[in-house]
């Protein structure tokens, strides 16, 4: 098979392929001959005694998963999802590092931890309909017209969120007319346009969103304003 093509690209021999092809194989009863001289194999083994004890049957030895020998120093594990082949990929990996704070000058402590995939819990959540709606719940969305306004625009999202209005603000500028469509995509009311004009004045252009209105007011009298 192909595997076996790509080792022989290391030049091993029949007699190396061979036993690499059975360990591959192995199951518990393999463990079982060699726990005596194996302090890995003893754990796993234990480690399955547990499982039955607690009635604990989707978990399965697998020879051949192999995760940062940097610093596991026991046992790792994969999950997958045994309900759809449509998702392959592991949802989340991790294990036993006891070594891993030594690495950065602290003690030796035992640990164990994993790690998420991003993609493919995402990928699980959509394939089960887990996913919750999305529901944007900002009242205010702050438009940046230039990035020199960019400290202005964040002291008026301040303002707001200090006084219970969820904010969502613009961090890097773009048409103004691409930012007041994102807004209206996302369902948010009104919307705050700070340009030079308004900063001379000390002033900020309020828009409704709904009513297409705008006002010329206040930094102040925004919260008055979109009661």
């Amino acid at each position: 098979n192909d595997f076996t093509q790509y080792l022989k690209e290391f030049a091993l021999s029949e007699i190396q392929l061979s036993q690499i092809e059975k360990y591959l194989n192995w199951d518990l009863s393999d463990l079982e001959k060699i726990k005596d001289v194996s302090k890995g194999a003893k754990e796993i083994l234990d480690l399955f005694e547990k499982l039955n004890e607690l009635s604990i049957s989707n978990v399965k030895f697998c020879p051949y998963i192999v995760r940062g020998l940097a610093y596991y120093t026991g046992i790792v594990l994969e999950l997958y999802d045994i309900g759809s082949a449509e998702i392959p990929r592991a949802l989340f990996g991790g294990g036993r590092y006891d070594d891993l704070l030594e690495i950065f000058g602290e003690s030796k402590i035992p640990a164990f931890g994993l790690g998420w995939g991003d993609i493919t819990t995402m990928e699980y959540l959509k394939k089960y309909n887990l996913l919750p709606e999305y529901i944007n719940e900002s009242k205010v969305f702050i438009c940046l017209l230039d990035d020199n306004l960019f400290v202005q625009s964040s002291n008026i999202a301040s303002f707001l969120r200090s006084n219970g209005i969820n904010t969502l603000q613009q961090i890097t500028n773009k048409k103004l007319s691409n930012q007041l469509k994102y807004a209206s995509s996302q369902g948010i009311p009104w919307v705050v346009i700070i340009g030079e004009d308004e900063v001379q004045k000390g002033l900020v252009q309020l828009k409704n969103m709904i009513t297409r209105e705008s006002f010329l007011i206040k930094k102040e009298d925004i919260i008055e304003k979109i009661k």
